[in-house]
C-alpha cells in the first residue's frame, strides 16, 4: 500500500505533460496555418497587380498604339506604372486591397513587350492593307510592406514581405504601317 500512494500523482502530472505537449504542438500548427494564409493573400494581391498592370497597359497602348509602340522603344519595351501615370489602385482601408491597402508601400508593375511579328492576320479585320504588331506581353506585379524604420528590436516594424507575380497575354497593336 506504501508503494502506491503517489502514483496517482505520479499518472496525473504524466497526463498534464502529455497533453501540454499537444496542446503546443497544435499551437504550432495553426501559427505555420496562419502564416501561409496571409502568403496567399499577400499571393493573390500580388497578382492582381500584375492583372491590373496588364489591363493598364493595353488600355494606354489602346489610345495611340503608334505613340505607345514609340514610347515603349524607347525604354527598351518595359513599361512600368509611373510611366503610363495611370493610378489604378485604391490603397485606402476600404479600397482595393482591404485593411492593409494603406501599410502597403509597394504597389508596382512592369509590363515587358517581347516577341514583335507584323501581322495582318487578325480577327475581324480583311487581309488587305492593315496590319497590325502582335507582342507577348509579360506584367510582374509586385505587392508587399518594405521596412519600416524603428528600433532594430522591433521586428515588426523591421519586416520586409514581398510578393511577385506574373501574368501573360497576346496583344495585338495597331493599325501600324504595313510593309507586307
Amino acid at each position: 500500500m506504501r508503494r502506491e500512494r503517489g502514483s496517482v500523482l505520479f499518472l496525473s502530472l504524466l497526463v498534464t505533460l502529455v497533453l501540454t505537449g499537444l496542446l503546443l504542438l497544435e499551437v504550432e500548427l495553426t501559427m505555420v496555418e496562419i502564416t501561409m494564409i496571409g502568403n496567399e493573400r499577400f499571393t493573390k494581391s500580388a497578382y492582381a497587380v500584375a492583372e491590373g498592370g496588364l489591363v493598364t497597359s493595353t488600355a494606354r497602348a489602346s489610345l495611340d498604339p503608334q505613340s505607345f509602340l514609340v514610347f515603349a522603344g524607347m525604354n527598351n519595351f518595359k513599361v512600368t506604372d509611373t510611366q503610363i501615370g495611370i493610378d489604378v489602385y485604391d490603397r485606402a482601408r476600404t479600397g482595393s486591397f482591404g485593411l492593409e491597402g494603406p501599410n502597403a508601400s509597394i504597389v508596382t508593375y512592369t509590363t515587358e513587350l517581347t516577341h514583335p511579328i507584323t501581322t495582318n492576320r487578325i480577327p475581324g479585320f480583311s487581309v488587305g492593307g492593315t496590319c497590325f504588331k502582335r507582342y507577348v506581353w509579360t506584367t510582374t506585379g509586385q505587392y508587399g510592406l518594405a521596412p519600416e524604420t524603428g528600433s532594430p528590436s522591433d521586428s515588426v516594424k523591421n519586416a520586409f514581405r514581398l510578393s511577385v507575380q506574373r501574368t501573360r497575354s497576346v496583344v495585338y497593336l495597331g493599325p501600324v504601317p504595313c510593309a507586307l
